[in-house]
């Protein structure tokens, strides 16, 4: 009987790095895509995430996906330990007309980015969408300014808000429903 060969034998890690950190650059900052290659590669080579090479997925790809889902569920866990407090601060702040603090302020950027690549993504067959999208990410607010920067008229202009605002809530929901289950 034959041997399993294995799929990772002879395999550049520092390209599939290289790789996987382009991958992720594409949705997520720098620092969060160097996090989620590193975290990838280990899983994949402590053998935790093993690689099917008939999976579909390059190597690069599983990586990333590895790699993402390690930061996504570390992440949520620190929220889960600090969201009790989180809901108290925010609402003594709010009374007191506190700023959250820096490590609030940052948790609280990174799931906006999250969630505005999610938006991105779930936007891609959707030009218009996608230039409502960027023209509020340049700061472009109201709605003759973005009709005029995207080139929309006022009944395409509100046809992308609303679809925005459908697979921004469906995020959301989704989000939500997750949480539940993890509960």
């Amino acid at each position: 009987m034959g041997e399993k060969k294995d799929p990772l034998a002879g395999v550049d890690w520092g390209r599939t790095f290289a790789e996987a950190v382009a991958i992720a650059l594409k949705v997520m900052s720098e620092a969060d895509a160097d996090d989620v290659a590193t975290a990838g590669v280990e899983k994949v080579i402590d053998g935790s995430a093993p690689w099917d090479p008939a999976g579909g997925k390059t190597l690069a790809g599983h990586v990333v996906a590895v790699g993402y889902n390690v930061l996504r569920n570390e992440r949520r866990k620190v929220r889960r330990r600090m969201n009790g407090d989180f809901v108290a601060k925010v609402s003594i702040a709010i009374d007191e007309g506190l700023p959250l603090s820096p490590e609030e302020a940052a948790a609280d950027r990174e799931e906006r980015a999250r969630r505005y690549a999610k938006l991105l993504a779930a936007s891609a067959g959707d030009p218009d969408a996608l230039a409502v999208l960027e023209a509020e990410r340049e700061g472009i607010l109201g709605s003759d300014a973005q009709m005029k920067k995207c080139g929309l008229d006022e009944a395409a202009w509100t046809n992308a808000r609303k679809n925005i605002g459908r697979r921004l809530k469906d995020i959301l929901a989704a989000e939500e429903k997750k949480e539940e289950a993890a509960s």
